[in-house]
């Protein structure tokens, strides 16, 4: 269900039905994580949770299937099965897969090389920033949310307006996280005192600026993944 539920908010997306997605996504992400607090009260079994959870993403697949077949009507008239897309699918659905699967690999090879080659008190002293300056990650795929499937759109019709998309989300990303990473950089140490202590910052504060710099750079490259993965080549993300 779960998987089907990304695929039709896809094509919702892929009509630039953003406003029907946040419809669905918003409440279903907010029971997600009241639900089961509010079985607590009567039952601390986990199947009761489980079943609530099954019945929320259930209802929430029966309603994006019924936003999809009102926005794209043809889609119920055309549904059928293609043998000849098998190819092209499984191609792209490979190197997407490899994708993911090389970058769950890599956020754990940095840790294990700081202990093999440091120490374990290296290690927290890596993670913690590391972890924090993670989430900026969050703002460049908010803004490919949007931009994956205007450039998917653009590409089969207008190439120069997929230049400019790609333009504007490099220069969104910018925007955005720029004044966020110029204030880390800056006040590195004093938020980490902050955070966790004048000991520990003393040994982060020189790891939370540079992951900070970092971030911004990433963010940027995460815009032409998108673009790469629009084009049917995110190969190209696996690879490098």
């Amino acid at each position: 269900i779960c998987v089907t539920i990304n695929l039709l908010a896809g094509i919702l997306a892929a009509h630039q039905r953003f406003d029907l997605i946040n419809l669905v996504h918003s409440p279903n992400a907010i029971l997600s994580s009241l639900g089961p607090l509010c079985v607590l009260p009567f039952s601390h079994s986990i199947v009761p949770i489980v079943a609530l959870l099954f019945l929320l993403h259930a209802v929430t697949w029966l309603v994006f299937l019924a936003m999809c077949m009102h926005a794209v009507p043809k889609l119920v008239r055309r549904m059928r099965f293609r043998v000849a897309m098998l190819p092209l699918l499984v191609g792209f659905g490979f190197w997407v897969a490899s994708s993911s699967l090389v970058c769950m690999m890599m956020s754990s090879f940095d840790r294990f090389t700081i202990a093999a080659l440091a120490s374990m008190d290296a290690v927290s002293y890596y993670m913690v920033p590391a972890r924090i300056l993670h989430k900026l990650t969050i703002v460049p795929w908010l803004i490919i949310g949007v931009l994956y499937p205007a450039f998917a759109y653009s590409l089969a019709s207008d190439r120069l307006r997929t230049r400019m998309l790609f333009d504007r989300g490099a220069k969104a990303t910018i925007l955005i996280m720029f004044p966020i990473v110029l204030t880390v950089v800056v006040f590195a140490r004093e938020l980490m005192t902050l955070w966790v202590g004048a000991e520990f910052a003393v040994h982060s504060a020189p790891l939370v600026q540079l992951l900070a710099i970092a971030a911004l750079f990433e963010g940027v490259g995460t815009v032409a993944t998108a673009l790469n993965a629009a084009a049917h080549r995110p190969d190209v993300h696996t690879k490098i």
